[in-house]
């Protein structure tokens, strides 16, 4: 996936007052988020595969874990655990005149 964003000169001129390099930071604050999107993945699926009797063996790389992870009819990515919330959100009582 690519992704571009295009910055006015205002916002240039913002986020200079700040930062060396915006293309470097830009990089490591998106490298930084999927590093915390991974633990989050390993953190809540690993023992979820160790449970999982059908499973023969744990694969050796986050790569690799992250993936079998992913695969489980269980998984559910961010929107889908949002819409679930949403489902599960009682609606509001409407207000007596």
């Amino acid at each position: 996936m690519k992704i571009e964003i295009n910055l006015t000169n205002h916002e240039v001129t913002c986020l200079n007052h700040d930062v060396l390099d915006i293309q470097a930071w830009v990089e490591q604050m998106v490298a930084g988020k999927i590093n915390n999107c991974r633990d989050r993945i390993l953190h809540g699926g690993i023992p979820k595969m160790f449970a999982d009797t059908s499973l023969g063996s744990i694969p050796a790389s986050a790569e690799e874990i992250v993936a079998v992870i992913v695969a489980r009819d269980d998984y559910k990515t961010r929107e889908e655990r949002g819409a679930l919330e949403l489902l599960a959100t009682p609606a509001p009582e409407p207000e007596e005149d």
